[in-house]
């Protein structure tokens, strides 16, 4: 570990509502590069369609397996469609 970096710590997967299980298989499980696990699912949102947020642990697919946590709004649209909002690093 580098002097400044935290310590990523065991975080298990939580409960989340199967629409939203079904959202993360249909795009995080599917990216190439790194890595997603649902550490937190924070809430959805209703906007012409539907954003939910969570919290993920991603994993890069570099030689370090670099770990961050990041923030991801998945949405899914009328049409039952689902796409990649939003990633951002957290830490």
């Amino acid at each position: 570990m580098q002097p400044g970096n935290y310590t990523i710590e065991y975080m298990p997967r939580p409960n989340m509502p199967s629409e939203v299980e079904e959202g993360v298989a249909q795009t995080l499980d599917k990216m190439v590069g790194a890595s997603y696990m649902p550490v937190l699912y924070i809430g959805q949102q209703v906007v012409a369609g539907m954003n939910y947020m969570l919290i993920c642990k991603q994993t890069l697919s570099d030689k370090d397996q670099t770990v961050h946590i990041v923030k991801v709004v998945l949405f899914c649209s009328l049409q039952n469609e689902w796409s990649i909002s939003e990633i951002s690093e957290i830490v």
